[in-house]
């Protein structure tokens, strides 16, 4: 049976975490690949609630960073150059916003 889809918005690992914890049957969460993708999600996502990671990409967005890459630093919460440079290094029209990205991400650590 072909799926369709229907919508695509950018959500944290946070978020997707939460989602396929509560939304998703026992039986499914039995599957191996259901399994090992809420083990990976649990690595990315238990520095921040999602509330929080949700938060942190709005704001990150109201800055004019990309949806799918505000919910990139949402997800690996970059807090110095190196490890922003990582994620940003394909938009350089986010180098003249780092010190603000960086500064959210900081506080959103708080």
């Amino acid at each position: 049976m072909a799926r369709k889809v229907v919508s695509q918005e950018p959500i944290t690992s946070a978020q997707a975490k939460q989602i396929l914890e509560s939304s998703v049957d026992e039986s499914v969460k039995m599957n191996p690949k259901i399994q090992m993708l809420l083990q990976t999600l649990s690595l990315t996502a238990s520095r921040i609630t999602p509330e929080k990671a949700a938060e942190l990409a709005k704001k990150l967005e109201a800055e004019g960073v990309p949806a799918r890459t505000a919910a990139q630093f949402a997800d690996l919460l970059p807090v110095n150059d190196t490890e922003f440079i990582a994620v940003a290094a394909s938009d350089t029209n986010l180098l003249s916003k780092k010190a603000r990205i960086i500064e959210l991400v900081s506080k959103a650590l708080e």
